[in-house]
């Protein structure tokens, strides 16, 4: 495949994703400290970001392991 085509759909994808994530983790990081004081304690914020990335890499894992099944 030509190299600037790739290239141009990977610029692409990352703008799109952009807009995903804008609309999307903005309302559930607006939803989840609506409640929370005016300055958020840290241990709220460390428990936000650390399910945030275990839930991305099980569903990263679960991914290529379902790809590589597909794949056989």
């Amino acid at each position: 495949m030509n190299p600037e085509i790739t290239f141009s759909i990977a610029f692409m994808t990352g703008i799109l994703g952009s807009f995903h994530c804008l609309g999307m983790c903005s309302g559930i990081n607006g939803g989840y400290f609506i409640h929370a004081a005016q300055r958020p304690r840290l241990s709220l914020l460390f428990s936000f970001h650390g399910m945030r990335l275990a839930i991305y890499t099980l569903l990263g894992t679960s991914g290529a392991l379902l790809g590589q099944v597909l794949r056989l």
